[in-house]
């Protein structure tokens, strides 16, 4: 009985790991039987875009990033819009930035900041839960994206939202204006004590960020402060590029892990502004993709210090690629690794200094700040 019971298992074995292989001829015969036999018919260009899905799903799965968004996908041809519009720091919106609240369940999101447009036009202010955008429920969302793309629409066009706040429901009638998105804040807390905020990286943001090491420079700090939280990353590039202003030419800025197996090394190919100070980077749980290799890197390279929460663990390069219908398929073409090999992928990159907070309650990023300041100014 046990030689039986061994030799069963060993069929299984052998049967499961045959089953796993696929071949053309197997989708070929799937897919013709299907067309021929179904009761729910499948047009080709159905099953042409179920059978991308499903190649981007399993590369989804192959996924080591910490995100709630889905990296590999395909971009309807509003997602796409939507993309190319943040990467050039234009877009058509309301002028307000959102942000789920853990705090509240990540159940409704909160305005976190109102920028010059519709929102602010129309009394929307920090704190505002959204929970309905025209006769859609917010609770329905499965990512943030989801909500901004119902938000976002043609220039002129109006978009009602229903608002939570105090307890009291409120709805807007907000009208949709072109918004010029500033990545780049300086500001200066202390007399002699720079803070660079960086909100995003696009196609903007070295001219802005170049703008304001000048002006930072200009003042002599002698303790500098680069906020990169919330900052969820975008454009490779233009990062680089941006991440070349804190550095000498050739120092080494991460390395990228291609498919062949083989490692691109990542150098700055020019010198930055120097500014002689002591450095500290700002970061919570949503600091991700190059805003991550960015505060790693000013660790790396100007023996900053990281001060907040644990990010996001992004570490994926995307590629972008147009079909002729007006969608797009993103998927993953590298992983990022520090410039000593470093790796987050799974847990974000740890801070020096660890200071729990939440965005959003202000209190406590007051703490934060003021606890960044404490140390530079000591």
């Amino acid at each position: 009985m046990k030689h039986l019971l061994i030799l069963t298992m060993l069929i299984f074995v052998t049967y499961s790991q045959a089953q796993e292989e696929f071949s053309k001829k197997e989708f070929e015969k799937v897919i013709k039987t299907i067309k021929q036999t179904s009761l729910h018919k499948l047009t080709d260009s159905e099953i042409y875009e179920g059978a991308i899905r499903g190649v981007l799903q399993k590369l989804e799965e192959k996924n080591q990033d910490v995100t709630k968004n889905q990296i590999n996908t395909l971009l309807i041809p509003e997602k796409k819009s939507f993309i190319n519009n943040e990467l050039s720091g234009e877009m058509v919106g309301i002028g307000a930035v959102l942000k789920f609240d853990k705090n509240k369940g990540d159940r409704y999101p909160v305005v976190t900041e109102v920028l010059d447009g519709g929102a602010r036009d129309a009394g929307v202010k920090p704190g505002d839960e959204i929970i309905k955008v025209d006769d859609y429920s917010v609770a329905h969302a499965q990512q943030l994206n989801d909500v901004i793309y119902k938000i976002r629409g043609k220039e002129g066009s109006k978009v009602k939202l229903s608002i939570v706040r105090n307890g009291d429901l409120i709805i807007k009638d907000i009208k949709r204006k072109k918004i010029i998105f500033k990545n780049v804040d300086l500001t200066f807390p202390r007399p002699q004590l720079g803070m660079l905020r960086i909100k995003y990286f696009n196609k903007k943001t070295y001219d802005e960020t170049k703008e304001a090491l000048l002006k930072m420079k200009e003042n002599h700090p002698n303790s500098c402060m680069v906020d990169l939280r919330s900052n969820a990353g975008g454009a490779l590039q233009e990062g680089v590029k941006t991440l070349e202003l804190f550095a000498h030419k050739g120092d080494m800025l991460f390395r990228v892990e291609k498919n062949n197996g083989k490692y691109e090394t990542i150098k700055a190919t020019q010198d930055g502004i120097d500014i002689n100070c002591k450095w500290a980077v700002l970061v919570d749980g949503d600091t991700g993709s190059f805003a991550e290799v960015f505060s790693n890197a000013l660790r790396t390279l100007k023996q900053a210090t990281v001060i907040g929460n644990p990010t996001l663990g992004k570490t994926s390069v995307e590629s972008i690629m147009d079909l002729d219908n007006g969608y797009a398929v993103k998927y993953t073409i590298g992983r990022i690794h520090g410039p000593e090999g470093q790796k987050w992928g799974t847990s974000g990159i740890s801070p020096d200094i660890f200071i729990n907070f939440e965005n959003g309650d202000k209190s406590k990023e007051n703490h934060l700040v003021n606890s960044a300041i404490n140390f530079l100014v000591r």
